[in-house]
């Protein structure tokens, strides 16, 4: 058995490196990115605090730019989100703007380096991960259950989609927990120091992590360590001490506004309650449905919490945190990934998730164990495709669901299990783009004309290019633009269609009409040919009357390709005529 560990010991760091490598590359190449998002101005501030020693951003330029990450205080300009990011990113700002002579007010240098530090960090969690395991699994058990943990979770997918808060948050609080493992199952009470520094940078990352080192220095205590708990909590103490201090010469208040608990609402919490657990848009058992183990093993999750009662704080812990932030009115964390906010709690729910699975696999019978195996092959796969195919390589997944509709102005598609985030593509947003314009429009007292881009219309075979609409490089037939079902009065218009075919003008290439999408039917209204224009600029004129018992019916116009030559939709004009 010793030879065995030996053997092992000595091949898990070649184990371990390409894995740190490949989490590095995974999450330093995806193309979907939210670095424009909250996390913008991070880094500014960074570069703020080694170039001006100071947090106040006035030295820069455009400063406007950055809209709501940045705002005013004191006539004086701040980034407005936490500092801990900033703080916990100085060194590798410094060696961009020092060494590489980049600039974080630069938006290409500023997404770059985000990319790199969450990769970065990304890398070190998977190995906090791992450490954390190995206390109860032998090495290479361990490194499959960290690797499969992040690669299945929010850890994977928001993380690697830009440096949020929540990056260095997990990364401090993953510390934390193997510190107070430390103490704990090996006597080593001289980390004291280091994990209330972890504690308070956790906070100082994200203030919802309070939250947790106040279960950490309670779990502490009621597990006899009640001395080392008061003093990770006077250390924690001491340095909020100072961040007051510095809150009370800087902005003349006990604490920076967002770290002030004013954001608190429970108008939608229920609501909220369910989305942040089963939602399709932001259900944490959604996004890792191999969670759900702790409901589907409940016999052992209960002998767990049996056996060792304390771990009750930790869910604790958790049930807490889901409560707070169901209890903020903007409790869907906006145009993110999964469910952002119930990140903070993976650490202490892969602990829970560590223990369950070491209890279950040395308690359990035989059939229980392969019962538990088989679900756990079925669900850590799709956990990793949600999380990491979906949410860092498909940017219709990761970005574009949140854009069209708005998801913070239509917060009801959190629940569209028929448009779910983590299934999204091309051809579902398109759809999805559609249903949501036919049932959204409103009518329109169109006075003189309104006007379209050939790419604001819908289209079957069409790719945009520019502002235009084409088949080119396609021969497949199909409706080209269709669209844009406009509510119009009863009247007369006329509609002017721009476009251009590479056949001669004889050549018939489609067909147009002009349609009212009617509920249970589409009824035409007109209709003609469409002829190729040698490559030239063509225009089509028509007239067209709504009768009153259609009065603000959805209007649409129709070009369909015959799938002869190439064919390119630029523009549509309706005017009224009377």
């Amino acid at each position: 058995m010793k030879a065995q560990a030996s053997i092992s010991k000595k091949y898990t760091p070649w184990i371990l490196l390409p894995l740190v490598l490949f989490i590095f590359i995974l999450v330093a190449m995806s193309p979907v990115s939210h670095t424009g998002s909250d996390p913008k101005g991070s880094l500014l501030l960074s570069q703020a605090l080694i170039e001006n020693q100071s947090v106040k951003l006035d030295s820069y330029k455009d400063i406007g730019k950055y809209r709501y990450v940045v705002h005013k205080k004191n006539d004086h300009y701040y980034y407005y989100f936490p500092i801990g990011t900033s703080i916990s990113s100085l060194p590798f700002v410094w060696f961009g703007t020092k060494v590489l002579h980049k600039d974080m007010n630069n938006q290409e240098d500023d997404h770059i380096f985000q990319k790199l530090i969450a990769g970065v960090v990304s890398a070190l969690i998977f190995l906090l991960l791992f450490l954390i395991t190995k206390m109860y699994f032998n090495e290479r058990i361990s490194v499959g259950i960290s690797f499969l943990f992040w690669l299945g979770t929010s850890m994977s997918s928001t993380l690697g989609q830009a440096l949020w808060s929540h990056d260095f948050a997990v990364f401090y609080a993953l510390s934390a927990l193997l510190l107070m493992l430390k103490v704990l199952n090996e006597g080593k009470n001289k980390y004291w120091f280091f994990l209330g520094v972890m504690l308070f940078m956790a906070y100082l990352t994200r203030p919802t992590m309070s939250l947790f080192a106040v279960a950490i220095i309670l779990y502490l205590f009621v597990n006899n360590e009640r001395y080392l708990a008061i003093k990770v909590a006077g250390l924690v103490g001491v340095l909020l001490g100072f961040f007051v201090v510095f809150s009370m010469a800087e902005f003349n208040q006990f604490l920076p506004d967002y770290y002030l608990p004013k954001r608190l609402s429970s108008e939608t919490f229920w609501t909220a309650f369910y989305g942040n657990l089963f939602s399709p848009a932001r259900g944490l058992f959604v996004y890792s449905p191999f969670l759900l183990l702790f409901m589907i093993n409940a016999k052992d999750t209960y002998n767990i919490f049996k056996n060792n009662r304390s771990l009750m704080i930790i869910v604790g812990y958790i049930i807490v945190h889901l409560i707070t932030i169901s209890n903020f009115p903007h409790w869907w964390a906006g145009g993110s990934y999964g469910p952002r906010l119930m990140l903070d709690t993976l650490p202490a729910i892969f602990l829970l998730f560590v223990i369950l699975l070491k209890y279950t696999y040395h308690n359990g019978s035989v059939v229980k164990k392969r019962f538990l195996s088989l679900f756990l092959m079925m669900f850590v796969p799709v956990s990793i495709y949600f999380n990491v195919m979906q949410g860092l390589y498909n940017e219709y997944s990761g970005f574009l669901w949140n854009d069209d509709p708005n998801v913070d102005q239509y917060p009801e598609y959190l629940f569209d299990w028929e448009y779910p985030q983590f299934l999204h593509d091309e051809e579902r947003h398109n759809n999805r783009r559609f249903k949501f314009k036919r049932e959204h429009v409103s009518p329109i007292e169109l006075k003189y004309e309104i006007f379209y881009t050939g790419s604001s219309l819908f289209s079957q075979i069409g790719e945009i290019q520019n502002t235009y609409m084409s088949t080119t490089g396609k021969t497949k037939a199909g409706y080209l633009t269709f669209g844009p079902y406009i509510i119009l009065p009863a009247g007369a218009y006329k509609f002017d269609i721009h476009y251009v075919s590479s056949e001669q003008n004889t050549t018939p290439v489609g067909a147009w009409d002009v349609a009212l999408a009617l509920p249970k039917e589409t009824k035409v209204l007109n209709k003609g040919d469409l002829f190729g224009t040698a490559n030239k600029e063509g225009h089509i004129v028509r007239s067209f009357v709504i009768p009153s018992e259609y009065t603000n019916e959805k209007v649409e116009i129709r070009n369909f390709y015959n799938g002869t030559g190439d064919l390119t939709i630029k523009s549509l004009m309706i005017t009224r005529i009377k």
